[in-house]
């Protein structure tokens, strides 16, 4: 898999997405769905031309992991451009890693999806955080 993650701080997650996006504003549309997770925060965003062919596929946060079946539904059908992770907590993340490799992330079909996070921090360690940065650790830069 060839995902790459590029480290930013949380206050600038935001941001960050604004200016991924501001270049795009001759875009036609901009949809924001908030999925229905089980728990936690998991939002997509999907920008289409003015043809109404869709040219950027986002995610914000991807709910936790008994969500992860939920994500993966909701994305079948969609390709995934990049994720933004605004933190590591269970309900944020584990529908990304999901568990034994079954997270969205893990699906080749996202092979080249870039993944901002707020990079490394001293948070208590939890299974589901350390998955999450043994997915990162495994990609290159």
């Amino acid at each position: 898999m060839n995902i790459f993650f590029k480290k930013i701080s949380k206050e600038n997650i935001l941001l960050l997405l604004f200016l991924f996006i501001s270049p795009l504003l001759k875009a036609d549309t901009f949809h924001f769905t908030q999925i229905a997770v089980t728990k936690g925060h998991a939002t997509y965003i999907e920008i289409k031309n003015d043809n109404g062919n869709t040219i950027y596929d986002i995610i914000v946060d991807g709910g936790s992991m008994s969500s992860n079946q939920i994500l993966k539904d909701f994305m079948s059908d969609k390709s995934l451009d990049a994720v933004f992770v605004t933190h590591y907590d269970e309900d944020h993340i584990g529908g990304l890693v999901g568990n034994n490799k079954n997270g969205l992330l893990h699906d080749l079909r996202y092979a080249n999806t870039i993944i901002y996070d707020r990079g490394n921090v001293e948070e208590p360690s939890t299974h589901v955080y350390d998955r999450y940065k043994q997915l990162n650790n495994r990609q290159a830069f």
